[in-house]
């Protein structure tokens, strides 16, 4: 997908996405795709920017992980298995704040 075909927001998010999964570093997956590094940088901040205002924070559990988190009245509640993962309840717990 070229830096032209990329138009809609959902395009960007993808790709920055992409790219936190993928291992490679920004300027290696913006080469391989034809993608401007400082445009990619410009989304990525923008992306980052809508998420903060809104409230929300992105958290990935892995599934298996033995941590769910539950929304109950209102309130979030972590609940985890016996031998949960526990760097993921850390990454949980610090997003929760």
């Amino acid at each position: 997908m070229s830096e032209v075909e990329i138009r809609k927001a959902e395009d960007w998010g993808a790709l920055v996405e992409a790219q936190q999964s993928s291992g490679q570093t920004i300027v290696g997956f913006c080469r391989e795709r034809g993608i401007g590094v400082h445009r990619f940088h410009y989304h990525k901040r923008r992306i980052r920017q809508q998420v903060e205002d809104v409230g929300f924070r992105q958290v990935r559990i892995r599934g298996g992980s033995g941590v769910r988190l539950v929304l109950e009245s209102g309130e979030w509640q972590v609940e985890v298995d016996s031998g949960f993962d526990g760097r993921c309840l850390r990454q949980v717990l610090e997003v929760l704040g």
